[in-house]
This record gives C-alpha cells, sequence and structure tokens, in this order.
C-alpha cells in the first residue's frame, strides 16, 4: 500500500509548552484513520501542521507524495479539510458560500458538485436562507459539504461529529464509507473513542504529544457490544 501521509519524528512548542513531541504517523492510501485524545492532547495541532496552517518546529511531514516542510511550496492538490469550527460568510446562502470557495480551487468544481455534495450531508441546495441564521449543525454539515465536493483523494476532520444530531451522526458515518469505498482515504480526529473505533480501520491515541497504536479491545467487551 501506499502512504498518503508520512509524518516523522514532528515537534511543535507554543512558548514554552511543547504540543508534540517526535509526532511519528503513517496513514496509507484507501484506509481510515482515526486519532483520539483529550483535549490539549495534540490532536488540532497535527492536522493544523498537515493542512499548513502552523509550521512545525523540527520533523518531517509528506502529504500526497509532496513534502511540505522547509520552503513556502504550495500545499498539494487533493485533500478536503474540516480543521475547529467551520467559518462562513454570514450575509451568503450556503449554496453561495460553496460557489465562492469553489472559485478557488484550481480547475474549479461543478455546480453540479456543489449540488450533489449538499444533498449528501442533508442540505438543500436551493434553500435561500443566509448562514447566519444556520444553526451548528447545519453549519458542521456544510463544512463538510465543502471538504467533500471536489471529490478529493484524502479527508482530514478535526471532530467532524461536532453538533451532530444523530441523524447527522449517520450520515457522516455514511459520508466517510462511500469515500473509502471509492478508494479515499480520511483521517479524522476526535475524543469519542467509541465513535472512532466503530469508523475507522486504524486507531490512535495521543500520548505525551504523540500518536500511538491504540490497544484493540478485550474480545468480551465486543461480544458485549454486539449484544
Amino acid at each position: 500500500m501506499t502512504a498518503i501521509i508520512e509524518m516523522e519524528a514532528v515537534d511543535k512548542r507554543f512558548g514554552r509548552t511543547r504540543i508534540l513531541s517526535q509526532a511519528t504517523l503513517q496513514v496509507e492510501e484507501a484506509a481510515c484513520c482515526g486519532i483520539v485524545g483529550v483535549n490539549g492532547s495534540g490532536k488540532t495541532t497535527l492536522l493544523r501542521c498537515l493542512v499548513g496552517l502552523i509550521r512545525p518546529d523540527a520533523g518531517r511531514v509528506v502529504m500526497l507524495g509532496q513534502e511540505l516542510y522547509p520552503g513556502l511550496a504550495p500545499l498539494p492538490r487533493g485533500f478536503g479539510a474540516v480543521i475547529e469550527q467551520p467559518a462562513f460568510l454570514g450575509s451568503l446562502t450556503g449554496w453561495r458560500n460553496l460557489a465562492l470557495l469553489a472559485s478557488l480551487v484550481p480547475g474549479g468544481v461543478s455546480p453540479a458538485q456543489r449540488e450533489r455534495a449538499m444533498e449528501r450531508v442533508g442540505l438543500d441546495p436551493g434553500n435561500r436562507v443566509k448562514v447566519r441564521s444556520y444553526s451548528l449543525g447545519m453549519r458542521q454539515r456544510l463544512a463538510l459539504a465543502q471538504a467533500s465536493m471536489d471529490a478529493p483523494r484524502l479527508l482530514i476532520l478535526d471532530e467532524p461529529q461536532y453538533a451532530l444530531d444523530p441523524e447527522g451522526v449517520a450520515m457522516l458515518r455514511r459520508l466517510i464509507q462511500e469515500h473509502q469505498a471509492s478508494g479515499g482515504t480520511t483521517l479524522m480526529v476526535s475524543h469519542h473513542l467509541d465513535e472512532v473505533r466503530a469508523l475507522c480501520d486504524v486507531v490512535y491515541r495521543m500520548v505525551h504529544g504523540r500518536p500511538e497504536p491504540e490497544p484493540e479491545p478485550p474480545e468480551e467487551a465486543v461480544v458485549a457490544d454486539a449484544r
């Protein structure tokens, strides 16, 4: 299998506080990889290093075959991301927000692709309600639509179940499963271990600023869950 994400010995400090410490991670193509950890354990910082929002102090990061640091090379094409809480232009509809974001994508995103992306997450492309009137759950659905609208090879999702109701969580599961079935790769972080285990092939836990393999649950726990 081909590694679509490679992180090697990545360090990141904010002031005197070390958030990432020798963080090493490899995610294979077509896998669904989950990272769990408590708030402040470094999950979001790790993702922010991956998508170019912050620069690591040390280490090597390769995504989609391109080394990201050092230097100021453009980010590789082929990934979509939801990092922290989504932000949109409140005076515009969800459809218009996606249209503006699509205009920034090299090669563009067709109206049909945007329409499918909104419908896939349970939003109506024809809804004229402005985003400022959206609930938190609707904003999260719109964020998932923008991340997936151009069928990226890689989805990077930070607490993707945030603010979603049970129907929204079921939608998220379908979205990730369909993405993987089509050959796509997903990296998601969460503090909900059960949800990550339900969705992901490989699970890590943030320990002392680095992802470490999460032990498999005891067999009796698996049997109990099946009941």
